[in-house]
């Protein structure tokens, strides 16, 4: 078995399980961010933090990223 980068894959893993989240939250207009991080089973400073990360800027969609 090859050895791999852990981090590295973790990094990996935690930005496509980020996008997901960044994905639901735009689309959840109706939904408030504790709603969203009651569902996900985390805290609403990790879901505020996805979203702008993601550029999400509730009740403006996507905004270009700086």
């Amino acid at each position: 078995m090859k050895p791999f980068d852990y981090k590295e894959r973790l990094r990996a893993l935690r930005e496509g399980l980020d996008a997901e989240v960044a994905e639901y939250i735009f689309r959840a207009k109706g939904e408030s961010y504790e709603e969203i991080a009651r569902l996900f089973g985390t805290n609403v400073d990790k879901i505020k933090t996805i979203a702008r990360n993601a550029g999400i800027a509730r009740g403006k969609g996507w905004r270009a990223k700086a």
